[in-house]
């Protein structure tokens, strides 16, 4: 388990029993068996055959996809004690091609326990091609050393994310974006790890051509608010024509990370415990001097009070032919955060940074410097001049001067190290919570100025020299345990984050007792400096206090407070329910399985068509919160009488038949997705009005009728009306304003007075003839 930034994150990629091994080649055949003397042909069909434990080699090789949901690679979920692994041949990458407009290369919608790795996936010489990975919910996922390149869409489009991993991966020329997802429904993207990644040139390839795509501002990283915790590490993100990196989760960690030369923001955080540190960013709008409202650092629109943010040894570099903000925080929202600034530089804005009214800046040791211009910063409801910042009124030990690069740039690669005289070198300020090494891996804390003392440099950069003789302590925080209030029989996690600063952290070790009994000592493990330990179950009504001790690598011992807990009574607790999965679980009891046609056309409709865009998702959000609200007990019903399967399948039929019909609008309408989904919402909405609903509204006239003599239809619909066009232009406001209420509320809205007058004019239309 990793424990990120003091957040628990499950990464264990746990051994798989012995299982299969099977092989694809394209000189295979799908009647074989899958061995290396007798491959499959189609890595589609191959990765339906896998069982929990299985291998996949997919051999070296160019593989052509064009069928929906045949030709994708879509394996069943693994186990936790079983994974299935799908892998490209080592030494021989496969490629994987796509065309007619194919959704995706791989789908893994409510798939577990599952890693891919070394695959090439394009598109068949610029032929229309979506996505590379699809998935509207995802658990205990990783992928790694993947190729994703030139393709129409998102070269990673999840919505919903448990513990997934995305390591090594090169994602570029995405047209509408590398990495992202529309808003999930079970807490959108969580405990995601993002390492050692390419996430460029997003919008600069659509459909075989170099772009720009329809989206507007494609991302290297992208994705709506989420719970979080999200690590990005070792990252770079350039040349894409949106933001570099856009977070709107809660907990992101964003470290050792470049975002250069995108055209719009180039690092954006919006979620309560963010933190950005030793990142460098530099070149915002691409060489293009065009007055923009992007920034090198974006914290905005923050909607949660009192939510904090931090920037330690990040360094921004604009271009003052670049008429904008080099950052900005909180422009024109009254919502109170705070934020914390230490070892920054922010250097060579056409603008001030802007720090609004709203933020409570805590500020130390930075450097903020825009040539030629007497005001630099405007925080605290006032301005700071140059020489009221070297003054220490905005904070102690800021700087503002020139930072002297070794060689800055725009719109071309640069060199940010420092130059030997700069006055960021040995400028900053050495506190606790300092990152171990620089954005080179060199450590921190060097003597780079020779005078005898090692003090950090400001900057993502640390200057050559002497690292200092270490006498301080390692710095125990964020120590917590899980669950918070744990029950008879339940083992209890201890975490804290551990670090130390030039030597690192050598050894923890969890002292804990039990009834003020003797200490019992428990090595603690580490991931990245952060450091658990497990205290065994306990009977209830038992009192636990426990603390920390940590050894750094110069042999200085530091310990935290004693904490405590008391175990309440009750029975061994049994793993929690598994939320429902966002299956057809209705049509997969009535036809018996997962893969049967018509239950892959309903889901591909919902992924392919409905989740893949902005109005689609929300009503979806909507309609799940209805729709699991009773599936689940009817499915059970369904699976278990063979006479409700067969009635099932009657009432069914006429809505797979609507929705091909409202599939095929979309086709008609490739240039604007959210204008195909709106019309297959509308197409869909009216027959299934028709079919399903005129009915009852035929009865409820005939029955209104007979009280009252008389219905004035005309009314009827002329009110119906009315309330459609309202719910319309909300849809046209919601896809303006990107409101994700004002979106739910307004599909929602449409579809059901969509529903409302076909019904009834259908209804009004048989009475009359009956009449």
């Amino acid at each position: 388990m990793l424990l990120l930034w003091g957040f628990p994150i499950v990464v264990d990629v746990a051994g798989s029993p012995e299982g299969n091994t099977y092989y694809v080649s394209p000189n295979g055949d799908d009647s074989n068996p899958g061995t290396y003397e007798r491959p499959w042909r189609t890595p589609g069909y191959a990765s339906k055959q896998l069982q929990p434990g299985d291998t996949l080699i997919i051999l070296g090789g160019r593989y052509v996809l064009s069928e929906y949901w045949e030709d994708m690679i879509t394996p069943p979920s693994g186990r936790e004690d079983a994974w299935i692994t799908i892998r490209g041949e080592e030494g021989n990458r496969p490629v994987l091609v796509g065309r007619d407009n194919l959704l995706a290369a791989i789908e893994l919608s409510d798939v577990s326990y599952v890693r891919i790795e070394n695959l090439e996936i394009t598109s068949d010489n610029g032929a229309q091609f979506r996505e590379g990975v699809h998935a509207s919910s995802l658990s205990h996922i990783v992928l790694k050393d993947l190729y994703i390149h030139h393709i129409d869409e998102m070269g990673i489009d999840v919505a919903d994310a448990h513990d997934f991993q995305i390591i090594d991966c090169e994602i570029t020329y995405c047209g509408f974006g590398s990495i992202g997802g529309p808003a999930g429904t079970q807490g959108g993207w969580r405990n995601v790890l993002i390492k050692g990644c390419s996430l460029s040139y997003s919008g600069h390839y659509y459909q075989g051509g170099p772009g720009p795509s329809p989206y507007d501002r494609p991302d290297g990283f992208g994705i709506e608010p989420s719970d979080g915790p999200i690590e990005i590490v070792d990252c770079i993100a350039e040349h894409n024509r949106g933001d570099g990196f856009d977070s709107k989760a809660e907990h992101t960690y964003i470290h050792n990370c470049i975002a250069a030369n995108n055209f719009a923001d180039g690092i954006k955080v919006w979620g309560d415990g963010s933190r950005v540190e030793n990142c460098l960013v530099y070149g915002i709008g691409d060489g293009d001097a065009t007055p923009t409202p992007w920034a090198g650092i974006v914290i905005d629109q923050v909607e949660k009070p009192n939510a904090r943010f931090e920037l330690i040894n990040v360094a921004v570099h604009d271009n003052p032919e670049r008429q904008a903000y080099p950052m900005y925080v909180q422009y024109g929202v009254d919502v109170p955060i705070t934020l914390v600034m230490v070892n920054c530089i922010i250097a060579n804005g056409q603008g001030e940074v802007y720090i609004g009214d709203s933020v409570t800046l805590e500020v130390r040791n930075c450097l903020f410097y825009r040539p030629g211009e007497d005001v630099q910063v405007y925080a605290n409801g006032r301005t700071y001049t140059a020489e009221q910042i070297e003054a220490g009124e905005l904070g102690e030990g800021c700087l503002s001067r020139d930072p002297m690069f070794v060689a800055p740039a725009w719109g071309t690669t640069g060199d940010y190290h420092l130059q030997p005289d700069s006055p960021c070198i040995d400028a900053g300020a050495n506190i606790p919570d300092l990152p171990q090494v620089d954005l080179d891996g060199n450590p921190r804390i060097m003597d780079g100025d020779g005078d005898g003392t090692a003090i950090v440099d400001m900057g993502p950069y640390e200057a050559p020299g002497e690292v200092a003789e270490d006498t301080i302590p390692p710095v125990i925080s964020n120590v917590a345990h899980e669950p918070r209030s744990p029950k008879a029989g339940e083992q209890v996690v201890v975490s804290a984050r551990i670090t130390d600063v030039p030597s690192g952290v050598e050894s923890a070790t969890l002292h804990y007792r039990v009834d003020g009994g003797s200490w019992v000592s428990q090595p603690m493990s580490r991931t990245d400096g952060l450091w658990s330990a497990v205290i065994p179950a306990q009977e209830a009504g038992a009192a636990v206090q426990y603390y920390i001790e940590a050894v750094d690598g110069a042999g200085n011992s530091g310990k935290s407070d004693i904490y405590a807990y008391t175990v309440s009574g009750g029975e061994t607790p049994q793993p929690p329910p598994q939320q429902p999965s966002r299956r057809c679980i209705i049509a997969t009891a009535t036809y018996g399985s997962e893969l049967a046609p018509e239950v892959q056309f309903l889901r591909g409709f919902r992924d392919r068509i409905v989740l893949s865009t902005f109005a689609g998702s929300q009503f979806m959000r909507v309609f799940n919160a209805w729709y699991y609200s009773f599936s689940p007990s009817v499915a059970e019903f369904i699976a278990a009488h063979a006479t409700a399967r067969i009635v099932m399948k009657a009432v069914l039929y006429p809505l797979i038949g609507i929705l091909h019909i409202a599939s095929l609008t979309c086709t008609l309408l490739p240039f604007n997705p959210e204008l195909g989904v709106i019309t297959a919402g509308l197409i869909a909405s009216s027959l299934i009005g028709a079919v399903y609903f005129s009915p009852p509204a035929i009865l409820m006239v005939l029955a209104v009728k007979r009280l009252k003599s008389e219905v004035s239809g005309e009314k009827t619909m002329k009110a119906l009306a009315l309330f459609w066009l309202m719910s319309v232009v909300l849809i046209f406001v919601g896809e303006i304003t990107l409101s994700q209420i004002m979106m739910m509320a307004a599909t929602a809205s449409f579809v059901l007075t969509t529903l409302a007058l076909s019904a009834a004019a259908v209804a009004f239309k048989v009475v009359e003839i009956l009449s």
